[in-house]
């Protein structure tokens, strides 16, 4: 089974490459026999993404020993939960999800015939082009070889990457990124066939809508990740973790401060914001294996990652040349007078940004307090909103499992003399098969939310018989989860109501 896998792994990049091939002999030459091929190359090179994504799946909730994908990223007492975020830990199963969710989308676009036949064959172009690369490194990362020196049992998923937050920061990006990426098809498609126009702008809006609510929602649950995982630090510490910043500003605009009747100068400016959030996710997604800032780069060679980031590289390039050469593809832009927004929907959005902005205000009044407790000793804090907190220690618990050792430190904490639930913070430490720790030990943060206020538990130093933690008072930390959700409804929610309105 594994050797038909690899075979549609290597064939995969075959097919991106043809469709584009053939995409530009139709375009030149204005050949239907070509366009048609080039659809049937791009549709053969997501069903191979698709099956490969099927067979990495199966192999890690099995536990293939036999793939060495599965090896690297899992192990066999690895929890089955986890298999989202072990598929997306390493471009070899990131970068086979982008390309099949990017090849299905831009199948769905250029499919009936309601779509011009130009704009269909630069689009199915853009699309193929923008797969070559990541169904490439891919494949020659070799998932369905056998493990070269992998330990029986799995190398397992990083601790690190053990926790719900992070597998939503991932297929949030990652989603993101794609939709990113087929909103810069359509519109370098449209450039090209000079069909920038109000169809163009129905278009690329939903897919815009759709990038941003993702980005957005992926950076609100990686600054939950990093808030919960003492080790990584601060959340914009990492310059990777800090470039998604990128596209979710240019996405912000294009979704809630670009409507209304264009002129020429304003579509020039849209065109240019679209390729910029495409070329910010897929720089970020190049330096971050994904969805995960461990870099693709140093995941296959050092080599690996600057390939990658010739996708944007090739992207900006063809924009400028279509800008360049395509006299009067603007033309037509001034007759674009985009949909009014639902106010219903708007309102919902401004609340979910203000509710944003309070929570980042809020997290600048945070405070810490460190503190070695014993059995039943008992530490007394105020919050930042003046509250007597008091937490008394209920003892150390230790727990030993195949693979890991715990121990756990719980409080009951009380606030102006009211009892509160139990507060429990956890350290880990993972062991190999020969009974050596696997790494540094795994910190997981307790924490117990209120409308106003988070309060947050962690074990510094897990050693001797009061061991060292960390009492964290955050104002206002529940209203970020609250807010990004309001955003993205209030983004999303006009879409379904366009989507209606034909039908009707």
């Amino acid at each position: 089974m594994n050797g038909v896998l690899r075979f549609t792994v290597a064939l995969a990049p075959l097919f991106a490459l043809w469709a584009l091939a053939a995409s530009v002999v139709a375009i030149r030459a204005a050949r239907t026999d070509f366009a048609v091929a080039a659809r049937r190359g791009l549709f053969a090179a997501t069903v191979c993404a698709l099956v490969a994504v099927a067979g990495l799946t199966a192999g890690l909730i099995s536990f293939d020993l036999s793939s060495r994908f599965v090896m690297q990223s899992s192990s066999a007492l690895m929890p089955i939960r986890y298999v989202p975020a072990a598929f997306l830990a390493a471009p070899g199963g990131a970068l086979l999800v982008l390309a099949a969710l990017v090849g299905a989308a831009g199948l769905a676009m250029t499919g009936g015939r309601r779509h011009d036949a130009l704009t269909s064959r630069w689009t199915v172009a853009c699309v193929a082009g923008a797969i070559i690369v990541p169904l490439a490194i891919a494949a020659l990362g070799a998932p369905f070889d056998l493990p070269i020196g992998a330990r029986q049992d799995g190398a397992g998923l990083s601790p690190d990457l053990q926790r719900g937050a992070t597998t939503l920061h991932a297929l949030a990006l990652m989603l993101g990124t794609a939709c990113a990426t087929v909103s810069f098809a359509l519109t370098a498609a449209a450039v090209a066939s000079r069909t920038v126009d109000e169809r163009w702008s129905a278009r690329v809006r939903v897919w815009n809508a759709l990038a941003w609510t993702a980005l957005f929602v992926g950076a609100i649950a990686g600054a939950r990740w990093y808030a919960l995982n003492p080790v990584r630090g601060a959340w914009l510490s990492d310059p990777v973790t800090a470039l998604w910043l990128l596209p979710t500003a240019t996405g912000a605009w294009l979704v809630h401060l670009d409507s209304g009747r264009a002129t020429a100068e304003r579509a020039v400016t849209r065109v240019l914001l679209i390729a910029a959030t495409f070329v910010g996710a897929t720089l970020a997604l190049t330096f971050g294996a994904g969805a995960f800032v461990t870099g693709a780069a140093s995941a296959l060679t050092h080599r690996a990652g600057w390939w990658v980031g010739a996708t944007p590289a090739a992207a900006v390039l063809l924009l400028v040349v279509l800008l360049r050469r395509g006299d009067g593809a603007l033309a037509s832009a001034s007759r674009i007078a985009d949909d009014v927004r639902s106010p219903v929907a708007a309102w919902i959005a401004h609340a979910g940004f203000v509710l944003v902005v309070a929570a980042a205000v809020g997290a600048r009044f945070t405070r810490d307090r460190t503190v070695a407790l014993g059995d039943a000793e008992i530490f007394r804090a105020r919050d930042p909103f003046g509250h007597q907190w008091s937490f008394a220690s209920q003892g150390i618990s230790t727990l030993q499992r195949e693979n890991y050792a715990s121990l756990t430190v719980s409080l009951m904490p009380k606030r102006d003399d009211q009892q509160l639930a139990m507060l429990s913070a956890e350290a880990r430490s993972y062991t190999l098969a020969s009974g050596d720790d696997a790494g540094p030990p795994a910190f997981i943060t307790g924490h117990l939310a209120g409308p106003f206020l988070e309060t947050r538990l962690t074990v510094v130093e897990p050693e001797g018989k009061r061991p060292t933690l960390r009492i964290t008072f955050v104002p206002l930390a529940p209203w970020l989860a609250v807010g990004g959700w309001l955003l993205a409804i209030g983004t999303v929610a006009p879409l379904l109501r366009r989507r209606r309105e034909p039908t009707s």
